[in-house]
């Protein structure tokens, strides 16, 4: 269901991999939530937000897009906000130059 579903990003709609089309458009209702958090609700539509907007919020399932490190101390903390706004499952999708560091974290675990 899609309303279970929020897009959280380091960045603003207009500056994330979705600034220039709507890829949802025929399959479901696509909203930016990052300034209507006040007025929050779960509902059926396709959630995108800002990570730091989502702070004090949970999703059933949240996609983390746009992850663009993890080593630096501010990295961690964005990360770490948007991977414990999910519930139920997360999705990881980080930008291909950080591969190494995602591989060397993972390690870790």
């Amino acid at each position: 269901m899609p309303g279970d579903i929020v897009i959280l990003s380091p960045h603003s709609l207009e500056n994330s991999f979705l600034e220039d089309e709507n890829i949802f458009a025929g399959l479901c209702e696509f909203v930016d939530i990052t300034d209507e958090m006040e007025h929050y609700t779960s509902d059926d539509r396709l959630k995108f937000s800002t990570v730091q907007s989502f702070k004090g919020l949970e999703s059933r399932i949240v996609i983390l897009a746009g992850v663009e490190g993890i080593e630096r101390d501010y990295d961690r903390l964005i990360n770490y906000t948007a991977i414990s706004r999910a519930r139920i499952r997360l999705y990881f999708f980080y930008k291909e130059s950080i591969a190494g560091e995602v591989k060397k974290a993972l390690a870790q675990i």
